[in-house]
């Protein structure tokens, strides 16, 4: 029997975590669907991480501020390119940790102070490698994502998709566009 789909519309509803949420519900919420994106440790160099994710945001059409951040640069990308934290033109919401292990948690502690709800660390170098620097590392940022209480993904992450927002920021590529749809889970399998 042929799977059949409806050419009707749906009006996909948008849900957003209750007043009285936990701080990590919140959090989540934060990580898939932000109000913007900002990215640490923009470069263009050909095929990086960095340059992946920001083609992914504009080829699905991501709606929300998206603000490269590289202190050495002025511009990348055809858009303004931020040196910090303090000159983005709004308050940070999900932030992509591309930078070097070795900076990577002192990124975190400003995102937190400068207001972000959840970060993305894209970067490698903890402790999926053995030696004793990548281990203290590890630690060090297992401590500030609890002092900080932002919702973090990674590190050696390759991005979160929330296929409703059109949020891809994903190191990944995809032929066909994400397409948003009804959810499904084993306790309601049947749900549409």
């Amino acid at each position: 029997m042929a799977a059949q789909a409806s050419t009707a519309s749906r009006r996909i509803e948008k849900w957003s975590p209750s007043p009285d949420a936990s701080d990590i519900v919140k959090g989540i919420h934060a990580m898939l669907h932000p109000r913007n994106i900002v990215l640490v440790g923009a470069t263009n160099k050909p095929g990086n991480y960095a340059e992946r994710i920001w083609n992914n945001l504009i080829k699905y059409q991501y709606e929300g501020g998206l603000f490269p951040v590289n202190a050495k640069r002025e511009t990348i990308w055809g858009v303004p390119c931020y040196k910090d934290f303090a000159s983005l033109p709004e308050k940070p919401d999900h932030v992509l940790v591309l930078v070097p292990a070795r900076f990577a948690v002192q990124v975190i502690r400003d995102a937190a102070a400068a207001g972000a709800r959840s970060a993305t660390i894209v970067t490698s170098g903890f402790s999926e490698l053995q030696d004793e620097e990548s281990q203290r590392l590890a630690e060090e940022l297992k401590q500030a994502v609890k002092e900080t209480g932002l919702a973090v993904t990674g590190p050696n992450c390759l991005g979160n998709l929330s296929a409703g927002e059109s949020c891809s920021p994903i190191s990944t590529t995809a032929s066909s566009p994400w397409k948003p749809g009804p959810w499904r889970s084993p306790a309601n399998p049947a749900r549409s």
